[in-house]
């Protein structure tokens, strides 16, 4: 008996053998639910026994949990269960494992997904049938099908206050797209509004709300608001204004009332139909005129007036068109302006440029620039064989660019362009001798604005101003430190404009003028580079300078002004 008692403990042993290597893992800790409106998802504590994984167990019952999930990841602590049914309450345990092993399972949690909360698109094309569909006691509507697949009716709300509905209709076929209420009163004003309902009850914005006045129609639009009155043009004026009857389904049209303020009882009146705005022609100038808008609909009843506007037709004003301005060049009858002579000379050539510019009909207006250059060309030519140049071993020659801040001199420019332009400009410099260089200068600048009525009133008029500046100084040059120097200037300027507007255009070359001359004063500081491989060779200029763009007094209208710059140059 014992050895049988021996050899049977042996095979036990042996049977079990495999098992006794592993031991049944602990039970997770730490499970937690998160949900939406299709998925839940589980978190737990990582296991820090030797395992190979998880199983998640989960149903629609506490006491059924039919679903299993392997998560054959021992160091996962989340897992998402996905494809569920909102709306819907789900419970869940979880185990651990290791080979054939498995824990106990976990306390039951439960969660509920997320109902769909998405409300259906707010029905389009909302509106009467026709006119010809209300009656005493009925409307008929049409819209645009909603194309939702949990679509489940639509809702038309109506009552006698705008944004206030005592009573609303279920329109419970999901396919219609026109619907007749009845059971209205008569000689009534309603206010409509669709809806569309989803299965779970999500209802959506409203269509927007319209007006409907029922048979016998005795009721008038809504008055007009918002009415302005701009005077754009000579014995022109426009008039805009809001219908507030866009809703209005019965609504027609609007009349504008205009009256002089000084014979009231004289009335006139225009139908612009549907239209919100109206532009009179040939209107008296000199008057003030009252104008008041009125709404009508297709039965005849017409609104009271609008608030009423009155403005003061009068002529349109713009900078260059006043009587005081004239093009043309600084010459006058009397003579020719003394100046210095590499001044006068320059201002002749540039007198000349009508002539030069229209030689084989070419109206380019920056022909002026050819008569200017050659002369400081030339005269820079001869003077560069005097000694003292000759053997200067500084540089003759600079370009360069500028870009400024302009402040124009007229009240009337400030006021139409209130808005400073940057004008940009280049030049080029050429050292006569000493410490005297001459140059010439282009630059270009452009703004907007709006035009003006005699009294200055602005209008609605939108106009745009361009100016090309061409000037030639004649300029002194001394150094203040070895990087620095400083220099004053004068010269002549010939500058060609063009104003233009959809009533009018002032431009330099149609008036045959090509530009108006000028004179101006500046003063500045150069600053060199000290680099030695390019010393004085690069450098910036701070500039101030004061123009006088009237034709030496000729004109009452000056388009110069005081302009600050900021430049760069190159000398070579």
């Amino acid at each position: 008996m014992h050895l049988k008692q021996t050899i049977a403990a042996a095979i036990l042993i042996i049977a079990v053998s495999p098992l006794a290597a592993f031991a049944v893992p602990d039970v997770p800790t730490g499970l937690s639910l998160e949900s939406d409106d299709n998925s839940v998802t589980v978190y737990w504590n990582v296991n820090y026994d030797e395992i190979d994984g998880y199983y998640i167990y989960y149903g629609k019952s506490s006491g059924n949990l039919e679903n299993k999930i392997t998560v054959e990841n021992e160091a996962s602590t989340s897992y998402t269960i996905s494809g569920l049914i909102s709306g819907t309450t789900y419970y869940v345990s979880m185990t651990a494992y290791q080979g054939v092993l498995e824990s106990d399972r976990t306390i039951v949690k439960s969660i509920s997904t997320t109902s769909e909360n998405e409300a259906p698109a707010a029905p389009t094309g909302f509106e009467i049938t026709s006119t010809a569909h209300i009656t005493e006691t009925s409307v008929a509507f049409k819209w645009n099908k909603n194309s939702e697949s949990d679509f489940s009716h639509y809702k038309l709300y109506y009552g006698k206050t705008s944004g206030s509905y005592s009573s609303y209709v279920d329109i419970d076929d999901i396919y219609v797209t026109n619907y007749t209420l009845e059971g209205l009163e008569s000689a009534t004003r309603y206010y409509f509004k669709l809806t569309a309902v989803d299965e779970s009850e999500n209802e959506s914005e409203d269509s927007g709300e319209i007006i409907v006045d029922t048979l016998p129609d005795e009721k008038a639009p809504h008055i007009p608001t918002n009415v302005v009155v701009e005077v754009e043009g000579d014995g022109r004026a426009v008039v805009s204004f809001d219908s507030n009857n866009k809703t209005m389904t019965d609504f027609e049209g609007c009349m504008i009332y205009y009256w002089n303020e000084e014979t009231p009882q004289d009335v006139d009146q225009v139908d612009v139909k549907d239209n919100i705005s109206y532009t009179f022609e040939n209107l008296e100038t000199g008057l003030t005129l009252v104008f008041a808008v009125t709404a009508y609909d297709y039965s005849g009843n017409e609104s009271g007036y609008s608030e009423e506007q009155s403005v003061f037709i009068e002529k349109i004003t713009m900078l260059l068109s006043d009587e005081g301005f004239e093009g043309g060049c600084f010459l006058q009858a009397g003579g020719v302006l003394p100046g210095f002579g590499y001044l006068t000379a320059a201002a002749l050539f540039i007198a000349l440029c009508p002539l030069f510019a229209g030689i084989g009909k070419l109206r380019k207006r920056y022909l002026i620039l050819i008569p200017v250059i050659l002369t400081l060309c030339m005269e820079g030519v001869s003077f560069s064989q005097d000694s003292e140049v000759k053997d200067d071993p500084g540089y003759h020659n600079t370009i360069g660019l500028s870009v400024g801040y302009f402040y124009p001199q007229e009240d009337l420019h400030r006021e139409m362009y209130d808005k400073n332009p940057f004008p940009v400009s280049v030049f080029y410099e050429r050292k006569l001798f000493s410490v005297i260089s001459a140059d010439v200068e282009i630059g270009y600048l452009r703004r907007s604005g709006r035009a003006r009525t005699e009294s200055g009133a602005e209008t609605g008029i939108k106009t745009n101003f361009t100016l090309i500046p061409v000037a030639a100084s004649i300029n002194c040059t001394f150094d203040i430190q070895p990087l620095i120097a400083a220099y004053v200037g004068a010269g002549a300027d010939y500058w060609s404009y063009r104003e233009t507007s959809s009533t009018h255009t002032y431009d330099a070359e149609d008036d045959g003028d090509y530009g108006v001359g000028g004179w101006h004063g500046k003063i500045g500081i150069k600053l060199f580079t000290g680099d030695e491989s390019v010393y004085k060779r690069f450098g910036f200029t701070i500039e101030t300078r004061y123009s006088v763009i009237d034709r030496f007094g000729a004109n009452e209208i000056d388009l110069g002004g005081l302009t600050v710059n900021l430049g760069a140059f190159y000398r070579f």
